[in-house]
């Protein structure tokens, strides 16, 4: 056996110690760069999720108000849409509830993000038994999103 007080054993001894010091930093750094990665995919699943959920969360209002279009539920109507022609709330009720006309079998033909407060949807329905489609914008204002209607119509073709 080599003495510890031999050159030849004390440089084993050192090469030895800086091979399992090398081979301990190199498990750190894989161990590092491991939870950055998991770090990474978290985040970017995270922010998909946000959009998905934002946008459910549009999808959801839409529905609601298009039910209350078909009901003629003139409280919730005005609850999730904001009408152009009528800030005053109470106006917007009032001349609600002078429409005569039957609105039915609404549906969600497209819905597209403009930016992280704004989406535009494109609405089918049946107006008095006639096919028909609107665009509307739909804001992030005031903590809640809002339908936007009373916009004058275009016509296309």
């Amino acid at each position: 056996m080599i003495s510890a007080d031999n050159p030849a054993q004390q440089k084993y001894q050192l090469i030895i110690y800086k091979y399992q010091f090398l081979k301990e930093d190199c498990k750190a750094m894989k161990l590092k760069l491991l939870l950055i990665i998991i770090l990474i995919i978290n985040l970017m699943g995270c922010s998909q999720s946000n959009t998905l959920d934002t946008e459910e969360k549009v999808q959801e209002r839409i529905t609601m108000y298009l039910e209350a279009i078909e009901r003629n539920d003139i409280d919730k109507m005005v609850k999730y849409a904001d009408d152009l022609r009528f800030p005053d709330k109470n106006k917007q009720k009032t001349e609600y509830k002078s429409i005569s006309q039957k609105i039915e079998k609404t549906s969600i033909k497209d819905l597209r993000q403009i930016n992280d407060k704004e989406y535009s949807v494109t609405i089918t329905c049946e107006v008095d038994g006639e096919a028909d489609e609107f665009i509307f914008p739909i804001k992030y204002e005031n903590q809640d999103w809002r339908i936007i209607v009373g916009q004058e119509r275009r016509e296309y073709g």
